[in-house]
């Protein structure tokens, strides 16, 4: 009985947790529980007072849980009345919170402890501070342009002006709001004479509040937008000058200021082609120059037409702009790979033959990836067209397809091109060893038991029977098959009147034929251990006692006790025929 209270204690700290209403005892202490201010913003704290029906021992912090915050200062002057102070959660919005009580743990100055769980009244928590984006929609200004400006919030909130913004090169008019106080718009008008490719807006968010009382915290910084008057020009440049076969190039064009209107259609390529245009910053762009395939030229330059482009005051470019000279030299590498052998079974290797189009150099077993299986060095008897390897496949896998993929980009040809992509082998498929995973089910027998024993093969198998079954501490019924020779099952009888330890079952798979392979299994393989005590123990009076009785016993005797004194009944009586 001297374990009630812990479990009343585990009742009452599960039922706090989950919110259950729990009944109070008559003769218990009881309690409640106020929250002071039932409405938690940011920065706030409310004072919670806990009053008990009579003087308490016992009753800490520990002893409450409050939803959406914490509760600390824990403080009293008569243990009747207790105050504590309740700091709501950072970044919460919730309507509905209690503080609740668990009289578990509290204990009169009798020692009686308290039956019930309480709860305050409902206190609401709105800590979530209002955030907000700010988005300038036009970012390359020019003079007599304006741009609007949208201030989109986290919640609805109140008290924006203009005065709460700071813009560069810049002014913003009245803001104004539609929707309630969540988006807000603005004009933006750029100063005039300016040249700046990098300004932005930034929101004192302190001066706004949602609806909660929450104020902003921080800054808020938009976008970036340009402001210029000047005329633009550029410089082209090339990343690599000798284009091959598989290569591309980075082209970079720095314009005088930043820009915009430019596309791929306002550059000419010589033997090539040039993606799309993108530009972080408005002055550097970048694009991917692709050569033309099949092509040897060595004078070749890209063109820009600055016409096609405006600076951010509106002003468009003039003339032209050339590159550098480069050279393209596009006759591709190509390459085969061919697996001799494409049905491969354990002990089994087979020969691969990768062969180029022309001679290489740099080739090696690092630029090949091999699916299940390993590659001997490669090597070649014509020069470096034709190269041989051996392939042996990884033990203990089935896999029915395999490639392996030769990554061409880390060999190059005699004329100079380096090889692009890859080139993927036919397929080969591969079976590993049979295996097999025998269990006894029950692990320990006593007398008039018996057990299940279960033979798991990897994969369907024929010719297995009890003569390819060695069994200690017992006999074994015939095995047989319900799903075509994949699993096997059979009853395992312990040996009679007999204790052993370290018992096990083995199969040896040599008398076993793979369904797959049509070959022997191999090695032998073992059970799990099991135990085997079949010796009868004679009953004492003690248990023969309990057993007549066992029906009538007290509901207090658990079922636990009971195995405890048959078991040192046991013990009492092998000792005395020890001793006779």
């Amino acid at each position: 009985m001297r374990f009630r209270p812990i479990a009343i204690t585990l009742v009452a700290a599960l039922a706090l947790a989950l919110g259950w209403p729990v009944a109070a005892s008559a003769a218990s202490p009881n309690a409640t529980v106020a929250v002071a201010d039932s409405f938690l913003t940011a920065g706030e704290t409310s004072l919670v007072t806990i009053t008990f029906s009579e003087r308490v021992e016992q009753f800490t912090l520990s002893d409450m849980l409050a939803q959406s915050g914490t509760l600390g200062g824990l403080a009293t002057t008569d243990d009747v009345t207790f105050t504590a102070t309740l700091t709501p959660d950072a970044g919460a919005s919730t309507a509905s919170n209690v503080v609740r009580l668990n009289l578990f743990g509290v204990t009169d100055l009798g020692g009686v402890s308290g039956s019930t769980i309480v709860q305050s009244n409902s206190y609401r928590v709105d800590t979530r501070r209002p955030t907000a984006a700010v988005v300038v929609s036009d970012t390359a200004l020019s003079f007599g342009e304006d741009s609007p400006v949208t201030i989109t919030f986290s919640e609805a909130v109140t008290g924006l002006t203009a005065a709460d913004f700071s813009v560069e090169n810049g002014t913003i008019g009245s803001v104004t709001s539609s929707d309630g106080g969540v988006t807000w718009t603005a004009l933006l008008v750029p100063a005039a004479g300016v040249t700046d490719p990098a300004n932005v807006i930034t929101l004192d968010n302190t001066g706004f509040s949602d609806f909660g009382g929450n104020t902003g915290t921080g800054t808020t910084t938009s976008n970036s937008y340009a402001v210029s008057t000047a005329r633009p020009t550029a410089t082209i440049s090339i990343s690599d000058t000798a284009l091959v076969a598989g290569e591309t190039a980075q082209v970079a064009i720095v314009f005088s200021e930043a820009v915009t209107g430019l596309t791929a259609s306002d550059l000419t390529v010589e033997n090539g082609t040039i993606g799309s245009v993108t530009s972080s910053d408005g002055v550097t762009y970048t694009a991917t120059l692709t050569p033309a395939v099949n092509i040897t030229d060595n004078g070749n330059v890209i063109t820009l037409a600055l016409a096609g482009v405006t600076s951010a005051a509106g002003n468009p470019g003039t003339g032209t702009a050339v590159s550098g000279n480069y050279t393209v030299n596009t006759v591709p590498l190509t390459a085969t790979v061919v697996v001799d052998d494409t049905a491969l079974t354990p002990g089994k290797t087979t020969r691969v033959i990768i062969t180029f189009s022309e001679a290489v150099a740099g080739f090696s077993n690092s630029d090949l990836t091999v699916e299940n299986g390993t590659l001997s060095t490669v090597s070649s008897t014509d020069g470096g067209i034709t190269f041989g390897a051996i392939l042996t496949p990884t033990f203990g896998v089935t896999d029915a397809t395999n490639v392996i993929t030769l990554d061409l980009s880390g060999v190059q040809g005699a004329s100079g091109n380096t090889g692009t992509g890859t080139t993927i082998s036919n397929n080969y498929g591969m079976t590993a060893a049979l295996t097999l995973i025998i269990t006894v089910v029950d692990d320990a027998l006593a007398a008039g038991e018996t057990s299940v024993v279960t033979f798991g093969f990897s994969r369907a198998v024929t010719g297995f029977t009890n003569a390819d079954v060695t069994v200690s501490g017992g006999t074994l019924s015939t095995v047989t098959s319900a799903d075509g020779g994949v699993t096997f099952t059979a009853t395992l009888t312990p040996t009679a009147d007999s204790r052993s330890r370290g018992n096990t079952i083995s199969v040896d798979l040599a008398g076993v034929t793979d369904s797959v392979t049509n070959a022997p299994g191999g090695a032998v393989t073992m059970s799990n251990v099991f135990v085997v005590d079949t010796v009868a123990v004679a009953a004492t009076p003690a248990a023969r006692l309990l057993a007549a009785t066992g029906a009538q016993a007290s509901g207090i005797l658990t079922t636990g006790l009971l195995l405890l004194l048959l078991g040192a009944g046991a013990f009492v009586a092998r000792r005395r025929q020890s001793r006779a």
